[in-house]
């Protein structure tokens, strides 16, 4: 079967070595992206594992009352996302179900001069 495949023809414009070169950037984009997931996941878990050590002393100093809190796991979750093309874009919830690919944009008019000053957020 192999030899076979290398007999065909190539398809019409595809040039061999810029495919290869294109495929090895998109694999070094995406282990640079799953590199930061892991980053950001690490940072996440740090800040929750402070807040659940201050509500574990808290209950500690006063009378316990509801459930315990369950101790956290280190994982990455499926809302630890990043975009390759644009890292201030985010899959967002919108009105009337679903998600888009969107950004997180703030926007400010000054009544007397009409300027529009925009903010757009991200990491």
């Amino acid at each position: 079967m192999a030899e076979a495949a290398d007999k065909e023809d190539v398809p019409d414009g595809m040039k061999i070595p810029e495919e290869l070169s294109r495929r090895r950037a998109r694999l070094e984009a995406i282990a640079r992206a799953k590199a930061e997931i892991e980053d950001r996941a690490k940072e996440r878990h740090a800040r929750e594992l402070d807040a659940y050590e201050e509500k574990m002393a808290k209950r500690q100093k006063e009378k316990p009352r509801g459930k315990v809190p369950k101790p956290l796991q280190k994982k990455i979750k499926d809302k630890d996302q990043i975009n390759l093309t644009d890292k201030a874009s985010r899959v967002m919830p919108v009105s009337g179900g679903g998600f888009e690919q969107a950004y997180n944009a703030q926007a400010c008019v000054d009544v007397d001069s009409m300027l529009i000053v925009r903010d757009r957020t991200g990491p």
